[in-house]
């Protein structure tokens, strides 16, 4: 794969530069013909074909493509330099040779059964490897690029392509559903678990400093007594409350709103294509308004069964995430971060931990103080 891919860019590279240095011209591909002969539209065509190419360039990884681009760009420079060293090696070769006797390889002799186990294993992980590829690319245009597929939504005439595009769009809007509600539903103890570390950590490191003795100078004792000063001015910060608060609210609105937004840009998809399968009048502006304002403008959606019935989910989904459940929800979580802050802030009050902290502060200014004296003056 690798040489392939290596004869492939180098005859990339030599046709676009011999084109950018008008010494070979290439006409640029028109897209209509394939189109007519798949009796798609132009739209649809450069959709579907767009799909594709994102699939393969996935497929292939992003840092390979940006090696490859570099190399195109730059592939002059580096024919210069290729033909410059295999004119040179040969030269450079043979006078090493005279110079130097010949060496003796030798070569480590493998049994049979060791080389027969080798190249099982490795036919085995090529065969597993080339599975997992097929796998991957074949379902990765169907289960990324949404945008995409909303897109071929409102392009598509073809009735077939039309229902592959919305079942595709239903599929996706189902699993962003899944997904903010499996959050909703494991965030509290993914919270719970990292307070209750975070305290571990802090007793941790509030043991050591206090048990170590006065004269230790090993790192882990500085690291500790570094990470406990850091914690007091961190606590000492966090007192203030209100700016506390004032910022996970922001920062939940900021996250709410751009979940909000998404979800109803996939709901007003949703709801343009089951009006489009079913010969509905209806406009995807008009869709995409009437998602942003639901339950509110539930009336305005068109009287259809299915389209009333994806409304109703959608009105149950922000209802019960909307602001007052999410405004409650960070009020839970303030008061356990508040009750986190207190109990760090009262065990870094401790008498016998805030001596051992002056104590190795002093000492610690003491070795700075005669490290820069003892440095020689210009």
């Amino acid at each position: 794969m690798k040489r392939i891919r290596k004869v492939i860019r180098t005859l990339a590279a030599v046709v676009i530069w011999l084109n950018a240095l008008f010494i070979f011209r290439i006409a640029p591909p028109s897209l209509r013909p394939l189109a007519g002969r798949l009796h798609l539209e132009f739209g649809e065509a450069a959709v579907l074909l767009l799909l594709a190419c994102l699939s393969i360039l996935y497929s292939y990884g992003w840092k390979k493509l940006t090696v490859d681009l570099l190399y195109i760009y730059c592939f002059p420079f580096i024919a210069i330099f290729n033909i410059g060293r295999m004119a040179l090696t040969p030269m450079f070769r043979g006078e090493a040779q005279a110079e130097s006797p010949q060496a003796i390889e030798l070569v480590p002799i493998q049994s049979d059964a060791v080389i027969a186990a080798s190249s099982r294993r490795k036919k085995a992980k090529a065969t597993e490897w080339t599975k997992e590829s097929i796998r991957r690319f074949a379902s990765r245009p169907f289960t990324g690029f949404t945008f995409l597929w909303c897109l071929l939504l409102v392009l598509a005439s073809n009735r077939i392509l039309l229902w592959i595009a919305l079942v595709i769009v239903l599929a996706h809007l189902g699993r962003a559903v899944f997904r903010i509600v499996r959050w909703a539903l494991i965030s509290h103890d993914w919270i719970v678990r990292f307070e209750q570390k975070f305290r571990d950590h802090i007793e941790l490191s509030i043991a050591r400093v206090i048990a170590v003795s006065e004269n230790a100078d090993d790192q882990e004792t500085k690291t500790a007594v570094g990470l406990l000063t850091a914690l007091q001015m961190a606590v000492g910060t966090l007192q203030d409350r209100t700016k506390v608060k004032q910022f996970l609210i922001g920062a939940s609105l900021v996250v709410f709103g751009v979940a909000y937004i998404y979800m109803a840009f996939l709901f007003a998809f949703s709801y343009y294509g089951l009006a489009r399968v079913q010969f509905i009048d209806y406009r995807w502006q008009d869709a995409l308004v009437t998602s942003l304002f639901i339950p509110f403008a539930y009336g305005d959606l068109p009287r259809n069964t299915w389209i009333k019935l994806l409304a109703g989910v959608h009105g149950v989904l922000v209802v019960a995430g909307g602001v007052s459940t999410l405004f409650a929800y960070m009020q839970k979580r303030l008061n356990n971060l508040y009750a986190a802050i207190d109990s760090v802030n009262t065990r870094l009050k401790d008498q016998e931990l805030s001596t051992k902290l002056s104590i190795f502060e002093a000492k610690l200014k003491a070795q700075t103080a005669a490290a820069t004296e003892a440095k020689p003056k210009v």
